[in-house]
Parts: structure tokens; sequence; C-alpha cells
């Protein structure tokens, strides 16, 4: 808030992106792809495209896409954190398929969200001119 006064909304910004990106890289290592903490790392890559630009947001989908990917690996190989959990039915997806089914998830989101912002900004260019 202090920042947003200050004139400096892309470093309050900055801020909250890494934090919240943090928090939840922290939940999702502790409890695994197949619990919900995967989805709350859509949120940043939103906020990312919508308030940074679509690079920050690709960048953020980069950046998901190569934490699930190895949270996938090391659960592939019995090497976690998480305390093993059963899905409905007693059935488990492989880890490798739930960190691409994740990583798909967030490029289509960073993707969408990418080409959202970008009509927003020629659209006030155009308002502008």
């Amino acid at each position: 808030m202090v920042l947003i006064r200050l004139g400096r909304p892309t470093m309050s910004a900055l801020l909250l992106i890494g934090a919240w990106t943090l928090v939840t890289t922290l939940g999702l290592l502790r409890n695994g792809l197949s619990s919900p903490w995967p989805a709350l790392l859509i949120m940043p890559i939103c906020a990312a495209g919508l308030v940074i630009d679509g690079a920050a947001s690709i960048s953020l989908a980069g950046l998901a896409t190569v934490l699930v990917g190895a949270l996938g690996w090391l659960e592939m190989r019995r090497f976690s954190l998480a305390p093993d959990q059963m899905l409905a039915f007693g059935v488990q997806p492989p880890p490798l398929a739930l960190a691409g089914f994740w990583a798909a998830l967030f490029w289509t989101t960073a993707l969408l969200t990418s080409s959202l912002a970008g009509e927003l900004q020629r659209a006030l260019q155009r308002s502008r001119e």
C-alpha cells in the first residue's frame, strides 16, 4: 500500500506476486501435486500478465512448469515431503501425468492472460489517441 502511494505500483505488484508464488511453492512442496496447492499458482500467472505484462505471465508459467515437473519427477522416484495422499476411489494418477496437467493449465492461463493484457493495452492506446 505504501509503495502504491509512493507511485511504485509495479514494485508493489512484484512483491505481492513474489510473496504469493513463494508461499504457494512452499505449500506445494509440503503437500504434493495431488493437493490443491498447484492451482494457487494460477493467480500470480494471471496477476503478472494483467498488472505487469505478458512476458511476466509467460515467465511465471515457465517457472511453475519447472516446479511441477521437478516435483512430479521426485514423486515418481518416491522422494517427496508430502504425505501419501489417496484420491477418490483410492486411485492416484501418476505424478508425471499430474505435472503435465498442471503445466498445460499454467501455459493456457498464461497465453490467454497475455493475449487479454495485449488487447487491453491496445484498447487503452486507442482511447488515448
